[in-house]
């Protein structure tokens, strides 16, 4: 919308009281730069400077999360938005981000401690699954089977649990209850593996972990614990 065309709205609402105006990306189209140039100029041309400014961004760009943190910095005082991102199309800005960062920034008036519990509950009360990879809460968000990883996780884990719960994470998994995940995947090695072993109270020296991870990496379909615990039992190396 032009400039001009945007002064004449205001101009408008200057004559009446109001408490509000939502600025709407509806489609969400705002790019780099876009939200805190519209809420900075909202900010300049209204005359009531107690009207607060509601900021409603949609995902469509992928771009909601960035968009609605330009807007607080540019003085918005009400983000509009949803947990996990539920909306139309793309969705909307996904409020358990949004609190991550807030936490993460200092800010600490809500309670994060829920926040895993509650997006679960609401994914069950509506029926729908919360995508494996989404932030914060996705099922594998604290993942990895990748080797180098799990071999930085396994020194981390030694050393203390607050190194190892921030080795690979933008943060300590433990302030919402979740926990670093590892899973099996053609691609573990050593590390990863005698960590997942070690939850369940299995310790083997090098040539059995070696053994089992030849086991992992030709076997074609995707390998499970319970087929570790089998290759184990059947080796009676272990007793389930």
């Amino acid at each position: 919308m032009p400039i001009s065309e945007l002064k004449r709205i205001l101009a408008v609402t200057n004559d009446y009281m109001l408490e509000s105006i939502a600025i709407c990306d509806t489609v969400g189209i705002s790019r780099l730069g876009s939200a805190k140039k519209t809420v900075g100029f909202f900010k300049k041309e209204l005359k009531d400077k107690n009207i607060k400014l509601i900021w409603h961004g949609h995902n469509d760009l992928g771009l909601a999360l960035s968009n609605a943190l330009e807007a607080l910095e540019a003085g918005a005082d009400i983000i509009s938005g949803t947990f996990l991102g539920i909306g139309e199309r793309a969705g909307n800005i996904a409020l358990e981000q949004l609190l991550m960062i807030f936490y993460l920034e200092n800010i600490k008036k809500y309670n994060i401690n829920i926040l895993n519990k509650h997006c679960e509950m609401l994914a069950s009360v509506l029926d729908i699954k919360i995508p494996v990879n989404l932030p914060i809460v996705g099922p594998d968000a604290f993942a990895t089977s990748a080797g180098t990883h799990c071999n930085a996780l396994e020194k981390a884990k030694n050393k203390s649990k607050e190194l190892y719960n921030s080795v690979y994470s933008p943060f300590d998994p433990n302030i919402i209850n979740r926990n670093n995940k590892f899973f099996l995947g053609h691609s573990i090695g050593k590390s990863g593996l005698r960590i997942l072993l070690e939850d369940l109270g299995i310790t083997l020296d090098e040539e059995i972990i070696e053994e089992v991870l030849s086991f992992i990496k030709n076997d074609q379909n995707q390998v499970q614990l319970d087929d570790i615990v089998d290759f184990l039992a059947k080796k009676k190396l272990y007793n389930p």
